[in-house]
């Protein structure tokens, strides 16, 4: 019991199996993209980095961004002044900044 619970723990802060290092080069490549004019080139142009970077299937590489995502290791940001809503705004990724 105590090693099914040592690897729900270890899952619950890796699910993605990434090293840290192998994270900050995932954030890396998302960051490079620069801004987009979509927000679902955003995250198509984000999946396909994460694929060319890993060798990895697209389901992968989703559940690879959202984790990032949901950790906020990686958010989105929109141009000065814009709305990520609004159409024309452009969007880039961005590592946040933590306390």
């Amino acid at each position: 019991m105590a090693g099914a619970a040592c690897c729900r723990f270890l899952w619950r802060y890796n699910p993605n199996g990434m090293t840290p290092d192998e994270e900050g080069q995932a954030c890396d490549v998302l960051v490079n993209l620069g801004w987009l004019d979509t927000e679902q080139g955003l995250h198509s142009e984000g999946v396909r980095a994460i694929q060319a970077l890993r060798q990895c299937s697209s389901d992968e590489a989703i559940g690879i961004l959202r984790d990032l995502r949901l950790r906020k290791i990686i958010a989105e940001e929109s141009a000065p002044g814009g709305d990520a809503q609004k159409p024309g705004t452009q969007l880039r990724w961005v590592r946040p900044a933590h306390p």
